[in-house]
């Protein structure tokens, strides 16, 4: 094997943990942060090795920046008062967000001091 091809093997390694059922092609499976690091890092490194051909579909992605979401917490007695600033985020969308990082968190509770 020659040495720019060891190269672009780590880097399918690097990107790609899975291998599609029937084809045997490298996918990403479930997993929207290695889909992220492939379009934000992978494709310029795959570039700066050799000629990177894209599909129509593939060239309609987008990355969008992350939503800039902003919480307040203050006591008050007994309760906790939140202040969320989801700028442009609609609640639609925000309802959306949370509902995926309760999924993917656990939220443990607070030891009593």
């Amino acid at each position: 094997m020659f040495r720019g091809e060891f190269r672009i093997s780590q880097m399918i390694t690097k990107y790609f943990k899975y291998r599609e059922y029937e084809s045997d092609y490298p996918a990403i499976k479930d997993d929207e942060e290695a889909v992220y690091r492939l379009l934000t890092e992978g494709i310029r490194e795959f570039m700066a090795i050799g000629e990177v051909y894209f599909s129509e579909s593939f060239k309609k992605l987008k990355v969008l920046p992350p939503p800039k979401i902003s919480v307040g917490v203050k006591s008050t007695g007994n309760w906790l008062e939140l202040d969320v600033d989801a700028g442009e985020l609609t609640g639609q969308d925000l309802a959306r967000l949370l509902s995926e990082y309760s999924r993917k968190k656990e939220v443990l509770p607070a030891k009593k001091r």
